[in-house]
């Protein structure tokens, strides 16, 4: 009769990174496709720029970097 082993840390290691990446792709999946929902019900709002990034632009244009 075989004596029972523990598995390898590493093993263990590689198992749970796998299964933590298998949950992330899963959320990020659930959020496109709510994103794809909610743009179907007409839930968007018009993007009229972040006022930093204006800010930065016209420090820019002045020749600040």
């Amino acid at each position: 009769m075989a004596a029972f082993t523990l598995p390898r840390v590493n093993f263990c290691v590689i198992f749970c990174a796998k299964r933590k990446s298998v949950k992330d792709i899963a959320a990020l999946r659930d959020g496109v496709l709510q994103g794809y929902q909610d743009l179907n019900a007409g839930h968007t709002v018009e993007f009229t720029g972040d006022p930093s990034l204006k800010a930065a632009d016209k420090r820019e244009d002045q020749g600040w970097q």
